[in-house]
Formats: structure tokens, sequence, C-alpha cells
């Protein structure tokens, strides 16, 4: 079986990249671990592991995943090898293009929308696109009451993140370039941001 679901996976990979060649293609995270846990004969297993493991996936930008990969090798001599072997540009933040604003690596809007429509899809056709209709009905509905209870023009989750940037912004020292952009600074630290482009070397 394991040898047939590769052979699958290949072949989907393939697929993807001759149809939707422009379209990044990411994996769950979440299936990278488990395939480390349940497969390997190497003993990828333990919490000091598999929290370095995480640190690297989380890690914003390329210097900072290179840092939690030491910290990884560290735990696992061939932990790298095999975070490399995995292709960690399609699970790791620091790879992620700028086109997609979701940088979630552990879930996505499919398997969000798979959980909701779990009882649905034991139904006939009819009654589960009917089930199916009403959730989202409803659920456009609540979202919208929602969102008039923000202050601001994002939810309490986002003002969260960005009042911890605001408090953290203080640390750092900027330099403005005299055109569109802004070299900051906190120790030896440094990004790069793009007003016009709307970017920043941290990727945060």
């Amino acid at each position: 079986m394991g040898g047939n679901s590769y052979q699958i996976n290949k072949r989907l990979k393939k697929s993807f990249k001759q149809l939707l060649p422009h379209a990044e293609h990411r994996f769950s995270t979440r299936h990278v671990w488990a395939n480390w846990v349940g497969k390997s004969p190497n003993g990828f297993r333990g919490k000091g592991l598999q929290k370095a493991f995480w640190a690297c996936v989380k890690a914003a930008n390329v210097p900072c995943f290179e840092q939690m990969c030491v910290t990884l090798e560290k735990e696992k001599e061939m932990a790298i090898a095999a975070l490399l072997d995995a292709n960690e540009t399609r699970f790791c933040k620091a790879y992620f293009n700028y086109d997609a604003k979701c940088d979630s690596t552990d879930n996505n809007l499919a398997k969000a929308f798979n959980a909701s429509i779990t009882q649905a899809r034991s139904k006939p056709i009819i009654s589960m696109l009917n089930d199916i209709r009403l959730a989202f009905m409803e659920r456009i509905v609540s979202k919208r009451k929602a969102i008039l209870g923000w202050k601001g023009l994002c939810g309490p989750l986002i003002r969260a993140k960005l009042d911890k940037s605001i408090k953290e912004s203080t640390k750092w020292n900027v330099h403005f370039n005299g055109n569109y952009g802004y070299e900051i600074m906190c120790g030896r630290i440094t990004y790069i941001v793009n007003l016009e482009m709307v970017t920043c070397s941290c990727r945060l």
C-alpha cells in the first residue's frame, strides 16, 4: 500500500506541474511529520525533535530557517537530510511566495471545508448538496455579524498580531533610503522594507 501511495503521489505532482505550472504547490506539514514518525527507520520521534522540526517549518525567512536547522541537527543528525529530502520549499514558510496571502503550513481551505461537511458526505447527493448550501448560508450570515463587532479594519486575531509587532518595533532602528524603502536594524539583524512593493525581507 505504501508503495502504491508513493507512486500515486508522484503522478499527482507531475500532473499538477503540467496542468498548473504557475501555481504554488504546498505539502501539509502535518503529513510530512506523520510520514517521519510512521515510516522512518531512523526513529524521528520525541518532543525535542518535534519542536525543532516545527521551528524550522514556521521560520519566516531563509536565514531564520537555516538557524533553526542547526537546532534540528543537534536533536537528530539525520533529520536535516530527511527534511531536505522531503523538499522543504513545499512546506516551510520561509520558501512560500508572496502571491498567496495564507502562510499556514499545516492546514488549508480544503481541509477546513472537508471537516465542515463530514456529516453531509454520508448522505445521497441531493441531500448532501442541500446540507452544504444551508451550512454555508448560515456561516456567511454569522461571519457578517461577527465583522460588525470588529474595531477597525481587521479581526481580533490579526489585531493581536499587529499590536505585538508594533510593541516589538520600538526596539528597531529605521533608516530611510530617500525613495520608497527603509532599512530596519536590531543588533545584527537587518531587514529591507519596500513600500512600493509592499514587502519586507523579514517575510512576517
